[in-house]
C-alpha cells in the first residue's frame, strides 16, 4: 500500500504534509538541524514515496537516500510551483475563490509571487523574514526560541521603540497618516537609555519585519492591479502578534489581506498533491 508525504525542507523548519487514513491532511513540523526526530517519524509512518521541495531539497534527498535506500521513492519538486499549488488547494478548502492574487510566502527570509489563473511567477523578495526575528531576538534579547520571542511581543508596546509620524509633526498638519512608522527603532537613536524592555524590542522586530513584508507586498499588488495578499509561511505559526499587524496594516494600506488555517505547510502540501491530479501552476 503506497503511503505518500509531501516535505518542505526549508532553512529553519521541515513541513510535513500527508493524507490520513480518513483522507483529511495531516500536518507536522521539525527544525531543520533536527534530523535524527524527523528520522525516527518517517519510520514510524513507513512512507513509500516522498515528494520534497524547499531550499534544502537536494540535501534531503541524499538524506533520505542513506537512510532508506530501499524502502521508499524520493522527488524533488520545484518550491515556487509547489508553494502555489499547495497555496490553491487550501484555498479551495477554505471555499475561497480567486483568480488573481499576490502570495507573500514568509519563511527563513521571504518572497513575493503572482497568481493569475493556473500562472505564477515571483515577482520580489527579500531577506527580512523569520530568520530576521531569531537572528535579532539573539542579537538583542539574548533569546533564540520562536515561540518565546513571540510570547515577549504580546506585552510589548512598539510606541517605546519606534518612531511615529505624529512624533515628527508634533502640533502641526502632517502630510502623511500619523499611525505610520517613520523610522522602526528610531526612539532608541534618540534615547540610548537602557529602560526599554524585552517585549517591547520583540514587538518593534515584528513589526518591522511585518512593515517591510506589506510595503513591498503592496507595491506588487498595485502594480498589477490587484486586491487581495495572501500571507503564509512558518513565522506566522501562534504568532497573533504578526498576524494582527500584517491584517490591520494591509488594510490601512487599501488592500485584503488572506490567511490560511494552516500557516506554513503551502509547500509540503504542493509537494503531497504532485502525486495526485491537482492545479497545476507553471512559471511564467
Amino acid at each position: 500500500m503506497e503511503k505518500i508525504m509531501g516535505m518542505d525542507a526549508g532553512g529553519t523548519l521541515t513541513k510535513c504534509a500527508f493524507f490520513g487514513p480518513d483522507q483529511t491532511l495531516q500536518y507536522t513540523h521539525f527544525p531543520s538541524d533536527s534530523w535524527c526526530e524527523l528520522e525516527q517519524w518517517i519510520k514510524r509512518y513507513s512512507f513509500t514515496d516522498v515528494y520534497i521541495t524547499g531550499g534544502n531539497a537536494s540535501k534531503m534527498k541524499e538524506r533520505l537516500v542513506s537512510a532508506f535506500p530501499t524502502q521508499m521513492k524520493r522527488h524533488v519538486i520545484h518550491e515556487f510551483a509547489a508553494t502555489c499549488n499547495g497555496a490553491a488547494y487550501l484555498l479551495q478548502q477554505k471555499k475561497v475563490v480567486l483568480e488573481n492574487y499576490v502570495i507573500a510566502n514568509m519563511g527563513t527570509g521571504t518572497s513575493i509571487h503572482v497568481v493569475s489563473g493556473d500562472e505564477f511567477k515571483r515577482e520580489a523578495g527579500t531577506g527580512i523574514g523569520g530568520g530576521t526575528l531569531l537572528g535579532l531576538g539573539n542579537l538583542l534579547l539574548n533569546e533564540s526560541d520562536f515561540a518565546s520571542i513571540c510570547a515577549m511581543s504580546k506585552h510589548g508596546d512598539r510606541n517605546k521603540v519606534d518612531l511615529k509620524v505624529s512624533d515628527i509633526y508634533s502640533g502641526i498638519q502632517s502630510p502623511l497618516a500619523k499611525d505610520l512608522t517613520a523610522s522602526n527603532f528610531g526612539k532608541v537613536f534618540q534615547d540610548f537609555s537602557n529602560n526599554r524592555g524585552a517585549e517591547h524590542i520583540a514587538v518593534g522586530i515584528q513589526g518591522m519585519i511585518a512593515e517591510v513584508v506589506i510595503v513591498l507586498s503592496i507595491q506588487v499588488a498595485k502594480q498589477h492591479n490587484m486586491e487581495h495578499i495572501l500571507y503564509i509561511g512558518s513565522p506566522l505559526l501562534n504568532n497573533k502578534v504578526l498576524l494582527d499587524m500584517l491584517q490591520s496594516y494591509t488594510m490601512m494600506l487599501g488592500c485584503t489581506p488572506i490567511f490560511l488555517d494552516v500557516h506554513s505547510h503551502c509547500g509540503a502540501v504542493g509537494a503531497l498533491l504532485q502525486h495526485g491530479k491537482a492545479p497545476s501552476y507553471h512559471n511564467v
